[in-house]
């Protein structure tokens, strides 16, 4: 990334976006190693009931042009709107203008001067403020998911790819995991096993895990009839 670009602090930003934006790159050197993609299954399931719908394809469809374009590219704010569904300026449909503002409010993007727009191309993780915001079965997963990701052993930390998250969990404990999470929750033995198929649980490990997670110590049968809310939340925001 050229010096003109370093991040110099955050100035005033004018009153309105431009009708064109120079889309940079935002380099970070940790997040850019064990982040997550925009376009990741993460940011899909944990970040879009934070961020919202429209910001979250803003910021996927903005990374996807860094990935062809890595030194930047010129972005017209009413086609990028038009992609997106989104109008430019007020009215009932959120603009694109508001996407925007949300990206750059959960500094995932900076206005600079000169018509810049910097955008991280690897996000942290969920923050725990912003975890707390979200369905008890989003939280519990991530809990999961926390416990048992599997510490990188010499191996796999050659193989990882950066910029690939932290070190992928061991299958079957995550499965395990997640599936004890839902039975704590009171979810069906059905609806555990539709949820691991969402989570992308390998198939063949389904039927093993949710078995395990109701023949656990302590596990009582659910009644029937009764279900969870399920996912995150599309409400507008």
């Amino acid at each position: 990334m050229p010096d003109s670009v370093s991040l110099p602090g955050r100035p005033p930003a004018p009153a309105r976006w431009p009708d064109q934006l120079l889309v940079l790159a935002w380099p970070d050197a940790l997040l850019d190693q064990v982040g997550y993609s925009p376009r990741s299954r993460y940011v899909e399931t944990y970040w879009l009931g934070i961020l919202g719908p429209s910001a979250t394809w803003l910021l996927r469809r903005l990374d996807a042009g860094l990935e062809v374009a890595p030194e930047g590219y010129s972005a017209d704010l009413g086609e990028l709107a038009s992609c997106l569904g989104l109008r430019r300026g007020g009215g009932r449909r959120v603009s694109i203008e508001r996407a925007l503002d949300r990206c750059v409010a959960f500094d995932l993007a900076q206005r600079l001067p000169a018509d810049r727009l910097v955008v991280r191309r690897h996000l942290p993780p969920l923050p725990r403020r912003h975890l707390s915001r979200l369905p008890r079965i989003l939280q519990a997963a991530h809990e999961a998911e926390a416990c048992c990701t599997a510490s990188p052993g010499p191996e796999s930390s050659s193989a990882a790819a950066p910029g690939s998250g932290p070190a992928a969990p061991d299958p079957t404990r995550r499965a395990f995991q997640l599936a004890t999470s839902l039975v704590r929750l009171g979810a069906s033995a059905a609806t555990v096993e539709a949820e691991l198929a969402r989570w992308r649980v390998h198939p063949a490990l389904i039927p093993h895990a949710t078995a395990a997670a109701f023949a656990r110590p302590g596990a009582a049968p659910v009644p029937a009839g009764r279900s969870v809310a399920l996912g995150p939340s599309d409400a507008k925001k």
